[in-house]
Order: structure tokens, then C-alpha cells, then sequence
């Protein structure tokens, strides 16, 4: 669960004016709850940790999105994978890719592609000190060339966990990956090691629906 400014904080500068902050109109986030932990400095309040870690073993259970012990904290983070005894855990962005994923044509592609760079660094920040988190990239692949610089760069920024989340391109762009463009990065260039997850937007209903596979 990110706070506003999860994308702004970690994109090159020349476009971060131009990147909006995390919105949270899809989720049960207040904004008012949203302010508090602004107000704190990004981060819960002692009390509100306490009562987090009181919890126990029922914390995955009770405590839910913004409000979650270690939701983007990343030393939290770590308190409740100890408190809950998971030896690994996928760590998955939530309401900062509605805007990088979203297929309109009024966003350049270099502030698009600069959106998943901005989330890729910051899931790499969050979970470099815990060997237990595996961060999961995003990488769109509406433009080859730029699709295959960002997945160079995950892979080389030692993308400790390897795991990527893959938005279809267009129909018009699938021949072009299928026929000549896919054959570098798909899936060469990705480690079979790696969790892939390969978005697809459903016709009739619009929404996205989701195939895994391992490599």
C-alpha cells in the first residue's frame, strides 16, 4: 500500500512534475487517513505500531491496507514477516500502476515508461535489506525498445527477488512482439528463476484479468 508520493519520489526529475500522486479513489482509504500518516512523516505513529504488534498472529486478519504494520514501511515491513513467520513474500504495488497501466495515448511514452521506472526503483529500495521480500516489477510492453531498457534495468539494478508484472500490449503491437520484437526479451532476458505475471484487458468487461506462470 503506497503513500502519495511512492511515484514522485523516485522518478527522474525531468518528468516528476509531470507524474501524478498515488489516488486512492478505488480503495477503502480515506484521504483524511491518508493526511494523518503524511502529518506523521510518512510513517505510524509509535501507538499505532504497538497496537499493531499486540496483534499477534491475527494481524494478517485484522489489519488491512494503509493501516497494515509495515504496508510502506519498509522496517515494519520486516517486524510483521518475523511476527508471521513467512520465509518469503511476493511484494506487489496496489493503486500506483492504475495510472502506468492505463493504455490512454495522452501519456508519452517517456513518462509512462518513466512511471515504471519510478515504481521499480522504489520496490527495489523497499525491499533491499530484507532477503525474505521479493519485490515485483512492472514493465509495459506497448514499446519494445523501451520495454526492453526497463527490464534490463531490473535485472541489472540486482533485482534480488526477480519478479515482473507484464502488461499486454495492444493487438495492433502483438504481431510486432510475436513476429520480431519479443524474441530478445521474451524470454531470453528473463532469468528463469522469475515469477511472471502477464496482464491481458478482458474485451467485454474491460477488466484485466491475470495469467502466472514460472519460468
Amino acid at each position: 500500500m503506497e503513500l502519495p508520493d511512492f511515484l514522485t519520489s523516485y522518478a527522474d526529475p525531468g518528468i516528476r512534475d509531470q507524474i501524478p500522486l498515488v489516488n486512492y479513489s478505488a480503495s477503502l482509504v480515506t484521504d483524511e487517513e491518508v493526511a494523518e500518516i503524511v502529518d506523521q512523516g510518512g510513517r505510524h505513529s509509535a501507538d499505532h505500531v504497538a497496537s499493531m504488534v499486540a496483534m499477534g498472529d491475527q494481524l494478517i486478519a485484522k489489519a488491512k491496507e494503509i493501516q497494515a504494520l509495515g504496508a510502506f514501511t519498509k522496517e515494519d515491513r520486516s517486524i510483521a514477516m518475523d511476527m508471521l513467520g513467512f520465509k518469503k513474500q511476493l511484494v506487489f504495488a496496489t493503486h500506483s500502476v492504475v495510472t502506468s497501466f492505463h493504455p490512454s495515448s495522452k501519456t508519452p511514452d517517456e513518462v509512462r515508461y518513466g512511471l515504471f521506472r519510478a515504481h521499480n526503483r522504489h520496490l527495489i529500495d523497499f525491499c533491499r535489506d530484507d532477503d525474505r521480500l521479493m519485490g515485483v516489477a512492472v514493465v509495459p510492453l506497448d514499446n519494445p525498445a523501451l520495454a526492453i531498457d526497463e527490464l534490463e534495468f531490473a535485472i541489472e539494478a540486482v533485482w534480488k527477488p526477480c519478479g515482473y508484472r507484464i502488461r499486454h500490449p495492444s493487438a495492433s503491437l502483438l504481431a510486432t512482439w510475436t513476429s520480431k520484437d519479443s524474441g530478445p526479451v521474451w524470454p531470453s532476458r528473463v532469468p528463469r528463476s522469475c515469477f511472471t505475471s502477464v496482464a491481458r484487458r478482458c474485451k467485454r468487461s474491460g477488466r484485466g484479468a491475470t495469467t502466472a506462470e514460472l519460468q
